[in-house]
């Protein structure tokens, strides 16, 4: 009887087992990967069986898997929205991986269609907030510089000084919290000056990466506020030569503007070469006087004199595009000139000669700068399909001079020595050098998982000169090692983590002043060269770490990000002793500052339909050592010629804020759209405990309406939009920061492209401030002598490009 038994189930077994591997059989997996034009991955690309009702889409790594039942031939199609789409046809017995390389559209609107894909695919892949501006945003907005071209996104801040120079704010923290990072390599200049702004050709960059929020993890120490990453990812099709041209002028201070580019590629290797100039007059606001040390300046028909400045810039591209290695090298040249508001740097305002300057809106006297910055970078991957390799190499220097009539502070001689003549006019002089190089490692565990580790390494070495004293020479190393790790639990739900350790060492060098000083020790008077800073050596280790949570399903998005970061202090925080003409202050540093440590915890929740869309990215944020230039109620007369002392403190400091955009498209021809950020910023311990940080910048907000034509005679794109922004006033302000008041301003924009021949242009046109309206940016430091914004601004910017 069992004997039956067993021989029935084991029988049973056999045909169970017979049946799974028919069924087994009858399924064919057919496996690839998908990659852009440069071998990146591309995530969301549909792959389907034509004629059948099978498919799937492309995992973040590119890979999919699709299972099919067998036969002797299928066919495949490979589709993304902004690309070519791929038909394959696979035969029986085919079992190897398959990669498929899709190559952009030609149509001339594929690129506002692949930026679109390309931001949504960022947005899946981080898990904090990423804004992507294409090269259409940055003609569309282009203002005098980088940064005030950019400066409408929610949550980004510019901070301005004149016509050309500009400072990025993320979220209210800028300087050496933002770092700017240019192809793969942080920008290194004198980031601590308000009057440096970004030695950076805005016409070399074609797509801009805003990251908001700690970013130290991958990016380094300063970018513990936000990060702005700048590529340059346009390469000529494969054998084809392209050439561009772009016009651009503005009226407040009559800029006017040049640049050239023309790009090769044969089958691998490419070429890129762009050369720049741009002209800019006195800047003009809506005043006809400021107040410079209680004195009423006035100015020429609004006129900031001495305010004009000249730029050229050049930059060259070689690249090789292979199967499994990728190379490219980039280097670039730009040299700056402009002056200061001779009213307010060194020179005692009733001092000025004002006839001179007024006789041209376009020359520049003293106080002047100059500025050249040179930067060489190369980046090489090595892709072996499950793992990637990245190395990427810069060499930067950055020469900064400040020219100003010698002026005798304090026990300066009247006259300058003989043996300093030659550097008599020479107020302040740096030359920094940077070297840096990041390796990474990026390996794709299975399609669910994949991680990066890496190592990094920087040194810098700036030295100064001239008769003034701001910040010590100083030679600094960093290296740190950081480790990612990125896992999809389900198609729509993936979670991310990381850790980095740093490692710094900063060697200072002492300063005394070139001329003596009495000090006074009961009866007897000592004349000595006065210390202004110590030779120092520090050390510090600190880590960063990040967790976050993204969710993506069907119209909605939701992301959760918790992080710490970090920053060290710089030179200038720990040994500054002099006068900053730029900021009207004398600043004293504080030798025993501890690194900040940031914690923050994001969100972003976005819903997309078809025609509207809304989105909120709340934030709170704790600093345990912030960091921050507290202005005193003292002034020093003997050495800072009478300026307000600012000293370096550290305070605990609670943040929080966010930033709200929405969009709605009605009647096929309108788009409607709204957008506002605040912070608020609480000092919780030290000198300042309960009030807000210095330069906090007001809520604000910005509605839109814009009218759109996809094609009328012989242009494309038409558009016209009207912009109302309103920025609250700010009452928030730390003593003796005085307030500001609210202001609303309205703008206009409109623009269209076409296509003649093998010619494709586009032309824009911007009206800022129509009203003419006279208000005060709080970020702005020629707010403290009650200097105004720009006036009413026309821009005009053309496009010419050839293939």
């Amino acid at each position: 009887m069992y004997h039956s038994f067993f021989k029935y189930y084991l029988i049973s077994l056999i045909l169970l087992a017979f049946g799974l591997s028919s069924q087994l059989r009858s399924q064919t997996n057919i496996e690839g990967v998908v990659l852009d034009e440069l071998h990146s991955p591309i995530f969301g690309a549909t792959v389907r069986e034509l004629g059948g009702t099978e498919g799937t889409l492309s995992q973040s790594n590119g890979r999919f898997k699709l299972s099919l039942k067998p036969r002797a031939k299928v066919v495949i199609e490979i589709s993304y929205l902004g690309y070519r789409t791929i038909v394959d046809t696979l035969l029986a017995g085919s079992n190897k991986t398959l990669k498929y390389i899709l190559k952009p559209a030609l149509n001339q609107l594929q690129e506002v269609v692949v930026q679109d894909h390309y931001e949504a695919q960022r947005q899946r892949a981080e898990a904090v907030h990423v804004d992507v501006l294409s090269t259409d945003y940055l003609q569309q907005n282009r203002a005098n510089n980088l940064i005030q071209s950019i400066d409408q996104i929610p949550g980004i801040q510019s901070m301005d000084i004149g016509g050309g120079q500009s400072k990025p704010m993320i979220r209210g923290l800028g300087f050496d919290r933002v770092a700017v990072v240019e192809n793969g390599i942080k920008h290194e200049s004198q980031q601590w000056g308000a009057d440096h702004g970004l030695e950076i050709d805005q016409m070399g960059i074609d797509r801009i990466e805003l990251i908001k929020g700690p970013q130290a993890l991958l990016y380094g120490s300063d970018a513990i506020g936000g990060v702005i990453v700048l590529q340059q990812t346009q390469v000529p099709k494969a054998h084809t030569t392209k050439s561009s041209l772009d016009l651009w002028s503005n009226s407040n201070n009559g800029l006017w503007g040049v640049s050239g580019g023309l790009g090769y590629r044969a089958e691998r290797w490419f070429t890129i070469a762009r050369i720049g100039y741009s002209d800019f007059a006195d800047l003009r606001v809506p005043s006809d006087s400021v107040d410079v040390y209680s004195y009423k300046v006035p100015l020429n028909q609004g006129k900031v004199r001495n305010t004009a400045g000249r730029e050229i810039n050049a930059h060259l591209v070689l690249g090789y595009l292979g199967e499994k290695i990728t190379h490219k090298l980039h280097a670039s040249v730009l040299d700056h000139q402009a002056g200061f508001f001779a009213n307010a740097f060194g020179l005692e305002p009733r001092n000025v000669d004002t006839e001179l300057h007024d006789r041209s809106n376009r020359d520049i006297q003293w106080p002047y700068q100059t500025v050249q910055h040179y930067k060489v970078n190369t980046l090489s991957k090595w892709n072996a399909g499950h793992y990637q390799m990245e190395l990427e190499q810069g060499l930067q220097a950055n020469f900064r001079e400040e020219r100003s009539p010698y002026v005798q502070h304090g026990y300066m001689p009247a006259e300058v020595p003989e043996n300093m003549k030659s550097i008599a006019d020479l107020e302040k002089a740096f030359e920094k050098w940077t070297y840096s190089a990041i390796a990474k490692y990026h390996r794709q565990w299975n399609e669910n998982v994949k991680t990066t580790t890496g190592l990094s390494y920087t040194f810098q070495d700036n030295q100064i000169d001239g008769i003034g004293f701001i910040i010590p020479a100083y030679r600094q190393h960093q290296a740190a090692a950081f480790a990612w790790f990125n896992q999809a639990l389900s198609q729509n739900l993936s979670w991310q983590m990381g850790a980095r350790l740093d490692y710094t060492h900063l060697k200072s060098d002492a300063y005394a002043d070139w001329f003596t000083s009495p000090i006074v020790n009961g009866s007897d008077t000592q004349m000595v060269f006065l210390t202004r800073s110590t030779a120092s050596q520090n050390q510090w280790f600190s880590w960063s770490g990040a967790v976050g949570l993204i969710w993506n399903k069907a119209h909605v998005l939701t992301k959760l990000n918790l992080g710490k970061s970090f920053r060290m202090p710089t030179a200038k925080e720990l040994h500054t002793n002099g006068v900053n003409y730029h900021h009207f202050s004398f600043e004293k540093g504080h030798p025993n500052l501890n690194p900040e440590s940031s914690y923050q915890l994001d969100a972003t929740i976005e819903y997309h339909k078809k025609n509207w869309s809304v989105g909120l990215t709340p934030y709170v944020n704790y600093f345990d050592n912030f960091i921050y230039l507290n202005p005193t109620s003292e002034h020093d007369v003997v050495y800072g010629a009478g300026h307000q002392i600012f000293e370096y403190e550290q305070t605990a400091l609670f943040r929080y804020g966010g930033e709200i955009h929405g969009q709605y498209s009605f009647y096929k021809h309108w788009q409607t759209g709204l957008s506002a950020d605040w912070v608020v910023s609480t000092q919780l311990s030290g000198k300042k405990q309960g009030f807000t940080i210095p330069f906090s910048p007001p809520p604000s907000g910005q509605v839109f309406l814009k009218w759109t034509l996809d094609r009328w005679l012989s242009m494309q794109d038409i558009y016209f939009k009207l912009d109302y922004q309103y920025v609250m006033r700010q009452n928030r302000i730390v003593p003796p920061e005085t307030e500001t008041p609210a202001y609303q301003l309205w703008h206009f924009s409109t623009g269209t492209n076409g296509r003649i021949a093998k010619m494709n242009w586009a032309l824009t046109f911007q009206i800022k401030n129509i009203l003419n309206t006279k208000y005060y940016n709080h970020m702005s430091y020629y707010r403290m002598i009650n200097m105004p914004e720009p006036a009413r601004t026309f821009t005009v910017n053309l496009s010419i490009e050839i293939n």
